[in-house]
């Protein structure tokens, strides 16, 4: 028996251990009535209404004598002013910027009991400036507290309210004018004044129309504010809207040429003359991922690029590594490219390289053009140097070779002239048809005994090409780069030159007429007139080949032709057509080009200018975070002379340029927020990203652009997640910068405390109170009577029962430990007394019955 007793317990044991997780919990608590009174306080709230506001809670609470009242304010944050239950007195006031009703629920909801009939009156215009109002409703309604909303707002009636105002950019480039938008809404058919100022100064004042709907726009541009950090603001009445615009510093400008005395001269003069580019480098060589860090453009300005397998040294042009350095620095840290045309810049030789990815173009290869005529003039070094043997043949058998297999790349119909130059100019070939080349008379060349008049040569070379009509023009000089004389008219040995008119003076004349010029020099990189020959290649618009293996010189010769005659350049005088865009604005009748360099529309790219045939000129688009910007005519004056008596020129390049520029920070992400008291930034970075801690600046801006650094450091959060908090004093701006160790910015970012989002519309926003109280389980009331009579059900607090379940299961475990061990002596007494004496009595004879008997 007693073996079931305690197996019937220790079963009950184990079904309440098993299902006290679930059991429901056991209600408790009072029915005491608890109201809290969110009151609105911000600036689209008037005076009069707040008075509304004050009285209802009064009129209320005398209505209701046995409810207990709170009382929590509003405005850019929450605060208590009077809590529900006895406790020290409330938040003194601090009026910031704002409408944080979402924070005002929150608080509300925190202060109330946890049981007994809970409320929560809101009284608002419903113009909340933060998220996450409707969300703390429901959030209060799931916890049993009705949320009921009473309208204000309806004190300022139509008066003008400032409901918007925008800055166009909020980053600018010196010069660059600020331009923002306002709106406003108010009584319909009238109007308001909107006053306008920067740093506290007035700078403008505009007079708002009302439409028939009662909404109005004005602008405002100040047309080249300074460097630095400004505060504009937009005042209407009593109401005032601010933004921040910052100003940046001088651009920092990487301008890489074919040497470094060359110069996109349109551009420069357009951005010297409005003293735009205070800081910028010239380069001729490659270009480090260090060099672009620091730069805000990057200027490509007509250059060739390096060709692998053309030659074993190729001493101008952008090499792959620079081009992979520009692509990382447009797409990953957010630069800016402005890529022109001319004699090099979007040849054929273009297409298949790895700059082009991020081109706003596409490049026109052979094959895809009907290529333009061509007269390329080759003058040879016939000096004594030229003699010399390699591989069983001298250097100017070789040359003469090359001469021959380059003019076999030729078409019939171009045509190509052969001069050896010694002291004078010989015409081995003159200028006529490839046809006609007598190959024979050009293997006959023979080494002389002087050395090569390199201006003479040239000289000649280019009378032979300026009676020439073949769009395409061209010379190829051979020369020796230890022995190159007369490198200036008249003069022998150099150097030469403070000796009149140089052959780097007679090569840039000739580009300037359409004339390009090319070097190929035999011996040392390092010999003493290689650097002469690399700089007349770039004054020419030509490449500079440099080789101490006579065996190349065939393949040389060949590439070189190959290159000039598959020309995608059109010189001719072109009409061109423009689409609104930014870099055009105030920009009106753009003249024809001299010439352009011919290429394709991409898709996705926004084409500001074409040609009539639908040929890009001006291109642009975002290549990862950076910007391209590419012309495909020159900048130097070429193509485009008729530009520079052009008035408007120079606007025109100026806002290319301010379109290109970088726009700082793209590895590294930063959120500021903006409080009542202090700022909080959370920044993300790159992975592989180093920053330093203390590399964070944050300064605070006041209404007249008074700066001030804040204190903060920042503190790992997380993998490339950090975060800083700093107090403030008030002020309506904070600006944020991250800096790596090296000082380089990685990152900028500002908040504004602005009030303007509350002024969206005129008088209460009656929907969003509704579907407030609807969330909340409440309901708009017109009067502290109605909200009195509104029935609030009573919520008891719960508690959980699986404790008192688990003390139950304790309380079986000592019964069954009784009842199996504990209890045993009385078991057999019990047993004794109700079994076993029972039957002993039966079986015992009555004594009383002997008796008898």
């Amino acid at each position: 028996m007693s073996r079931w007793i305690a197996l019937g317990l220790r079963a009950l044991a184990v079904t309440v251990v098993v299902v006290a997780p679930w059991a429901p919990p056991i209600p408790v608590g009072d029915d005491g009535s608890t109201v809290v009174f969110v009151l609105d306080r911000s600036e689209s709230v008037a005076a009069e209404d707040r008075e509304l506001a004050d009285a209802f809670v009064r009129e209320a609470e005398a209505l209701d004598e046995d409810a207990r009242v709170g009382v929590v304010e509003v405005d850019g944050a929450a605060r208590v002013r009077r809590w529900p239950f006895p406790r020290a007195r409330g938040e003194e006031p601090v009026a910031t910027a704002g409408s944080d009703l979402a924070g005002g629920l929150r608080l509300a909801t925190a202060i109330l009991p946890p049981s007994g009939r809970r409320r929560i009156v809101v009284l608002t215009d419903g113009r909340g400036t933060t998220p996450g109002a409707e969300a703390a409703a429901r959030a209060a309604h799931e916890r049993g507290i009705r949320v009921d909303t009473f309208a204000l707002g309806d004190a300022l009636g139509g008066a003008p309210r400032l409901t918007s105002f925008e800055a166009v950019e909020d980053r600018i480039a010196p010069g660059e004018p600020f331009e923002a938008h306002a709106t406003l809404r108010g009584p319909a058919t009238q109007t308001a004044n909107v006053e306008f100022s920067r740093d506290g100064v007035p700078v403008a004042r505009a007079v708002a129309s009302f439409d028939p709907d009662g909404a109005a726009e004005v602008d405002l541009r100040d047309p080249a504010p300074p460097a630095g950090v400004h505060v504009y603001e937009a005042r209407v009445g009593e109401q005032v809207a601010r933004r921040f615009v910052s100003v940046s510093s001088e651009p920092r400008v990487l301008l890489v040429t074919l040497t470094d005395r060359e110069r996109p001269t349109l551009l420069m003069q357009a951005l010297e003359g409005a003293g735009e580019v205070g800081r910028h480098a010239l380069t001729s060589g490659p270009v480090s991922r260090e060099q672009l860090r620091d730069v805000d453009l990057v200027v490509l300005a007509d250059l060739p690029l390096e060709q692998p397998g053309t030659s074993t040294n190729v001493v101008s042009g952008l090499d792959l590594e620079t081009q992979r350095h520009l692509l990382d620095y447009v797409a990953e840290d957010g630069g800016g490219v402005l890529v022109s045309g001319g004699a090099f810049g979007f040849g054929p030789e273009w297409a298949e390289q790895p700059i082009t990815r991020m081109l706003p173009v596409t490049i026109e290869d052979h094959g895809e053009l009907q290529d333009p005529p061509v007269a390329i003039a080759m003058v040879l070094d016939t000096s004594g140097s030229m003699g010399v043997e390699v591989g069983g043949y001298t250097k100017i058998r070789l040359a003469a070779e090359g001469c021959l297999a380059a003019a076999s790349t030729l078409r019939p119909e171009d045509r190509i002239a052969v001069a050896a130059v010694e002291e004078r100019t010989r015409w081995i070939q003159p200028l006529a048809l490839v046809s006609d080349l007598d190959e024979n008379r050009v293997r006959r060349l023979r080494a002389g005994s002087g050395g090569i008049f390199v201006y003479t040569g040239l000289r000649d070379a280019y009378a032979v090409l300026d009676r020439a009509q073949e769009p395409i023009r061209h010379v190829l000089l051979f020369s020796d780069t230890a022995d190159s004389e007369e490198q200036a008219v008249g003069c022998i040995w150099p150097p030469c030159s403070s000796q009149g008119h140089t052959a780097i003076e007679l090569a840039t004349d000739a580009r300037a007429r359409g004339i390009t010029t090319t070097v190929v020099g035999i011996g040392a990189a390092d010999a003493r007139h290689a650097f002469f020959l690399s700089e007349l290649a770039a004054a020419g618009g030509g490449r500079n080949y440099i080789t101490e293996t006579g065996a190349d010189l065939r393949r040389i010769f060949v590439a070189e032709t190959r290159a000039v005659s598959r020309s995608n350049l059109r010189e001719e005088v072109t009409p061109i057509e423009a689409f609104d865009h930014p870099m055009l604005d105030g920009v009106t009748d753009i003249p024809s080009l001299a010439g352009f360099v011919q290429a394709r529309r991409r898709a996705t790219a926004h084409t500001v200018l074409t040609t009539t045939e639908d040929r890009p000129i001006l291109a642009t688009w975002r290549y990862g975070v950076g910007t391209v910007v590419a012309f495909t005519s020159d900048l130097s004056g070429r193509w485009s002379g008729g530009w520079s008596s052009w008035e408007q020129s120079p606007q025109l390049l100026r806002q290319m340029v301010r379109h290109a520029m970088r726009r700082r920070s793209a590895r590294a992400d930063l959120d500021v927020r903006l409080g009542a008291r202090g700022v909080d930034v959370l920044v993300d970075v790159a992975p592989g990203t180093e920053i330093d801690p203390s590399g964070l600046e944050i300064t605070a801006v006041d209404e007249r652009a008074q700066t001030r650094r804040l204190d903060a450091v920042l503190e790992r959060v997380g993998p490339e997640r950090y975060r800083a908090r700093a107090r403030t004093e008030g002020e309506p701006i904070v600006v944020a910068r991250l800096r790596d160790p090296e000082g380089h910015v990685l990152a900028e970012a500002s908040a504004e405390d602005d009030s303007v989002a509350e002024h969206a519309g005129a008088g209460a926003d009656a929907r969003a109170l509704r579907e407030l109280s609807r969330l909340g389980g409440g309901a708009t009331v017109a009067s502290a009577d109605e909200l009195v009579r509104a029935p609030v059900v009573a919520s008891p607090d719960e508690q959980p029962s699986w404790p008192w379940l688990f003390l139950l299961v304790g309380l079986l475990v000592v019964i069954d430990l009784w009842v199996r061990r504990l209890g045993r002596p009385t078991r057999r007494v019990v047993l004794e007394a109700l079994v076993v004496a029972p039957r002993r009595a039966a079986a015992e004879p009555d004594p009383s019955l002997e008796e008898a008997a």
